[in-house]
């Protein structure tokens, strides 16, 4: 089974067996270099099958910088194998050298549209992205093209977020696609994770999602 474009595009941005719900409530982990860590898999996500894992290798290919932590897929699509476009993927760098890296470091030279408190106060509501493209009344985007369509690069506490809407325009929810990255230092190595979603996704709510994600992250001992 082949991704199609829009998926792949997608990837890009980033670098970056059929499970149950209960399977899902399990802590899974990942292990960069000698540091291994935990995470909890999001509500509706289940670690991908071989089928799907396969699926996702022309990404893997298209970004050999990059290393694959996690395949996570939305849990009935992941199950029947459907073209999904809800899936998440977490990765970090393919070279030792350059898995290393403080949050300090990390967000230095960061340039954010918003000031992180006031974003994270978004995300702790459950206002739609409407309301936050209101306040920053958007901007063009190399990628993502009509005014709007791009998530405003902004931080937090855990992440540097960026993304949007993709696909041919005009842009409705059926003709296009949704991705959010996010860019975190935990346990001073750096960690990517990119949410795609369908177009019927809103980008706050994926944000929402990632943040969770990213916060659940956990060196062990």
């Amino acid at each position: 089974m082949a991704l199609n474009k829009g998926v792949v595009i997608a990837a890009a941005v980033l670098m970056l067996s059929a499970c149950s719900e209960k399977e899902a409530a399990e802590e899974p982990g990942f292990r960069i270099g000698e540091v291994n860590f935990s995470y909890a898999i999001p509500k509706g996500f289940c670690s991908a099958s071989q089928d799907w894992k396969r699926a996702f290798e022309p990404i893997a290919q298209q970004n050999p910088d990059k290393a694959m932590l996690a395949q996570l897929v939305d849990c009935v699509e992941n199950a029947k194998f459907a073209n999904s476009p809800n899936y998440i993927l977490v990765a970090t760098y393919s070279d030792p050298a350059r898995q290393g890296l403080s949050r300090a470091d990390q967000v230095r030279d960061f340039k954010a549209k918003m000031d992180p408190q006031k974003f994270a106060a978004y995300l702790d509501s459950n206002k739609p992205f409407g309301a936050l493209q209101a306040e920053l009344k958007g901007s063009p985007d190399k990628l993502f093209g009509e005014q709007g369509n791009a998530f405003p690069e902004v931080s937090d506490d855990v992440c540097i977020y960026s993304g949007g809407r993709y696909g041919q325009p005009p842009l409705t929810p059926e003709n296009s696609g949704t991705v959010i990255n996010c860019q975190a230092s935990i346990g001073d190595r750096q960690i990517m994770i990119m949410y795609n979603g369908d177009g019927k996704q809103d980008l706050l709510a994926m944000a929402r999602k990632v943040r969770a994600l990213a916060r659940s992250i956990q060196l062990q001992d």
